[in-house]
């Protein structure tokens, strides 16, 4: 089957990284109207699941992003989204972590 990662629309995340989002944007709410934030970081957790992930690591470094899954003890990467896109991620898995963003 199909990665659900395929259906990330990258088009969609790098317009995000030029725009202004505000912390309730990546509350969720309505799927149909949850943020590409939102949606890539529940796409990324879902594929987790779905692939028998033991974890996964979110690792934005100086100039480049990168998600990747550990399987049967490999670390394998499955995403690499834009590099302006780290705070709003990083703010998305601490809002479902229930930890304070600021």
């Amino acid at each position: 089957s199909a990665s659900e990662l395929d259906s990330i629309d990258v088009a969609e995340l790098n317009r995000l990284a030029v725009e202004q989002v505000e912390p309730a944007d990546l509350m969720l709410g309505d799927e149909s109207e949850a943020t590409p934030v939102v949606r890539f970081v529940h796409k990324i957790l879902m594929d987790a699941v779905h692939t028998g992930a033991s974890d996964v690591h979110f690792e934005p470094y100086e100039n480049r992003y990168r998600v990747r899954f550990r399987t049967d003890g490999v670390l394998h990467e499955k995403a690499k989204p834009p590099i302006q896109l780290r705070e709003l991620i990083t703010a998305r898995l601490k809002i479902m972590a229930s930890i304070d963003i600021s």
